[in-house]
């Protein structure tokens, strides 16, 4: 057993292509379903369905409107398949980079609640809101205070200080917005 632990895998994210596909088949699940209940119950293709049934029984595959379905579903196609290579966003951020063995790592949210308490700690911060994205932390902070400046600055040191401890292995840059409450 080796005393080295293994890399975190950066995995697509599926959930996009997932919903669509789900989606898409639901649609068409339930849709050829009902026609299908309704012709073997009635023994006749229901009245809103009955022009679609018979124009798609009469059209031939060289079509305009099946061409045209054609290329829908394979543009929908490619980009389920293009959203599914592509990584999403990580859901764990690496930190503590140093030169120990092995990997520290939390979630977004986590790296986000730390940075929201350390700023809502600072003189005159009525609250805040962080948010991390994949290579920018976004603060809004709320104050009741006139000079917002000052605000401002102790905002964005208490920002910075919080990533130094972190040390993130991807380098977060802070943008701190100040709106002034009443």
């Amino acid at each position: 057993m080796s005393a080295t632990p293994g890399r975190l895998t950066r995995r697509p994210s599926r959930v996009l292509p997932a919903v669509l596909l789900a989606i898409t088949a639901i649609a068409a699940g339930g849709f050829a379903s009902w026609l299908l209940a309704a012709y073997a119950v009635d023994g006749a293709w229901p009245d809103p369905a009955v022009g679609l049934v018979s124009e798609a029984a009469r059209m031939r595959l060289d079509a305009v409107p099946i061409l045209i379905g054609a290329a829908v579903l394979g543009l929908l196609g490619i980009g389920l398949v293009i959203s599914a290579i592509v990584p999403g966003e990580p859901a764990l951020r690496e930190i503590l980079a140093d030169g120990t063995p092995g990997q520290t790592a939390v979630s977004r949210r986590d790296v986000a609640l730390r940075l929201q308490r350390s700023v809502e700690h600072v003189d005159g911060v009525q609250g805040a809101r962080v948010s991390v994205r994949r290579k920018r932390v976004d603060v809004v902070v709320r104050t009741p205070v006139e000079d917002t400046g000052t605000v401002l600055r102790r905002s964005r040191s208490s920002v910075e200080e919080g990533l130094e401890q972190l040390r993130p292995v991807s380098p977060l840059r802070p943008r701190v917005r100040v709106s002034r409450t009443r």
